[in-house]
């Protein structure tokens, strides 16, 4: 192990130790929350494990489900971080149980194991284990994680997962990332590579059979082959001429096509063959999803470029790679920011609130939508206009006609750039605006068809109002409401109120018109100027007071 290597180790397992400290995972052993922290950073909120280590347990820390395969789990947490080497001793042990459950002549050596079980409540699930190991052995899975280096070599039966693939793990978590793939292998025609001195990245191209990608696509529900890309399937027109070429050309598909651009952690070239490590593609995710739309599963070269990098130090290249790939399908303006830090801040912030922060395109329908049934999705773009509209110098027009600028430039940085490393009245804003919108979007769902059009068009102006409601109440309380999801019941003083309001404003849009029969309700409200009189207009210190007491019951329930 290189010395620059083992810095960066041994800084990564210090920062994981000290998030494995925070004072929510006080009182509990360091080595049971880092098992929690990674199967939730490994599979994802949505993966629960059947069993979890305590006392008693036979020496097996969690089970988890994944994808039909059964995933075995055994841990060592070195609780002072040295990097040092895994004994024999602890791989042993666990290839032992490994051995005892696999072994299809050893049901007396299963049964004194299983003897050996103090909790009684899991000896079912061992059973149960055993039985799916011998019925079908592909299905079960026996992972070794440890935040050590395993040096030795391992009986084929073990997965050992050291602290190499733990670091790049702790990494993509941080960055907020969806649970990556952990490996991937790509059997090539041909393959070309070539490194680069100065940078810790190295790059390999070639043309592949696209069926091993498909195969591991068809276990991937959550998508997180894709995790790093900025898009998901858009099933836009271009993804359907991607399929028809497929399905008729498929000897000659590569030649018209910009191919995979992959992204990983580590590749290990073994004569053709690449296996890739936490690997993520950046570009090509219309092509996969295209052709995985198919019934057909013919042979079919594609180009792929694997990109090796280490991403603790390129985060900046990384980002910029992934803009300038991204040119097959139109690109808007938010997309080009989806994995930006401040973004992915945000998202980890508002998961507290069981909020899920759809910063890629229709991520919530495709991926997250059927796995997380308790969290409500808010998208990019929603917060982005909220944000803009409760700002110091709110953009009331701006946010509902020039979506794309708020994306770009000064104002994106305005709203977004002290989310980097945002500080407590940073995040106070947020919850307030995004309490606000969420409860504007309730109330909305609950009015007359023609009223709920007008609002529609004003609903920016009431975020606003709700946003400045809240000015004078305490920041806990607010998150209490978020919390419980309050917003999905405004009272009806709430909706009455609002209701009021929207008449006011287009009965003022109305007074405009007979002046300047060009000011529509859509035109007056597109306008910054105007936005603004109106709602100032409207808008008074007592009407905010009485709003005010209309939302406080929501924030207490």
């Amino acid at each position: 192990m290189s010395s620059s290597n083992r810095i960066y180790l041994l800084a990564a397992a210090k920062q994981l130790k000290y998030f494995l400290q925070q004072p929510e995972h006080r009182g509990k052993p360091l080595d049971k929350v880092f098992i929690d922290w990674y199967i939730g950073a490994r599979y994802g909120k949505e993966y629960r494990p059947k069993v979890v280590d305590g006392s008693g347990d036979g020496g097996i820390d969690a089970i988890v489900q994944e994808s039909g395969t059964t995933v075995v789990l055994q841990s060592k947490y070195e609780v002072k971080p040295r990097i040092s080497a895994v004994s024999d001793k602890e791989l042993s042990a666990f290839e032992d149980i490994a051995q005892t459950i696999v072994d299809p002549k050893g049901d007396e050596a299963f049964a004194k194991w299983l003897g050996k079980v103090r909790n009684k409540t899991l000896r079912p699930h061992y059973r149960r284990l055993r039985a799916k190991a011998l019925t079908n052995p592909e299905s079960v899975r026996f992972d070794f994680i440890t935040s050590k280096r395993v040096n030795q070599r391992t009986r084929r039966i073990l997965n050992p997962i050291d602290i190499e693939r733990v670091a790049h793990l702790w990494l993509l978590y941080q960055e907020g990332f969806t649970p990556p793939v952990e490996s991937i292998s790509i059997d090539f025609e041909d393959v070309w590579s070539t490194g680069h001195g100065k940078s810790e990245y190295r790059t390999y191209v070639g043309l592949a059979d696209i069926r091993a990608i498909l195969k591991l696509m068809d276990r991937d529900e959550n998508e997180r082959l894709f995790a790093q890309n900025i898009r998901t399937d858009l099933r836009s027109r271009v993804n359907d001429e991607i399929r028809a070429t497929y399905e008729k050309h498929p000897r000659t598909f590569w030649l018209g096509n910009n191919g995979l651009y992959i992204v990983c952690g580590k590749a290990m070239l073994s004569g053709r063959t690449l296996e890739l490590i936490y690997p993520s593609v950046i570009n090509g995710s219309q092509t996969l999803h295209s052709i995985h739309s198919s019934n057909d599963r013919h042979y079919c070269e594609v180009l792929i470029r694997v990109l090796e990098m280490d991403i603790r130090g390129e985060r900046v290249l990384l980002n910029e790679i992934i803009r300038r790939a991204n040119n097959q399908n139109p690109m808007k303006a938010m997309n080009l920011v989806a994995h930006n830090h401040e973004q992915l801040n945000i998202g980890q912030y508002l998961d507290r609130f069981s909020i899920f922060y759809e910063r890629r395109e229709r991520e919530w329908k495709n991926e997250k939508k059927m796995v997380m049934p308790k969290y409500l999705p808010v998208g990019l773009k929603e917060v982005a206009q909220w944000m803009a509209v409760t700002n110091t110098s709110p953009l009331l027009g701006t946010a509902r006609s020039r979506l794309g600028t708020l994306f770009q430039g000064k104002t994106y940085q305005k709203l977004f750039s002290r989310f980097a490393t945002p500080s407590q009245k940073m995040l106070g804003q947020l919850t307030r605006a995004v309490w606000a919108g969420l409860v504007v979007r309730h109330v909305i769902r609950r009015i007359s068809v023609e009223l709920r059009s007008q609002g529609k068009i004003v609903h920016l102006l009431l975020v606003r109002c709700v946003f400045e409601a809240t000015s004078n109440t305490v920041c806990d309380r607010v998150e209490n409401g978020l919390k419980q999801h309050a917003f999905r019941h405004p009272t009806k003083r709430t909706i009455r109120i609002l209701k009021r309001i929207i008449k006011a404003y287009v009965a003022k849009q109305r007074t405009l018109q007979r002046k300047n029969e060009k000011l529509d309700l859509s035109n007056v409200f597109k306008r910054d100027d105007l936005t603004t009189a109106i709602y100032r207009k409207i808008v008074t210190r007592r009407l905010l007071e009485e709003f005010r007491r209309a939302i406080e019951p929501m924030m207490n329930s």
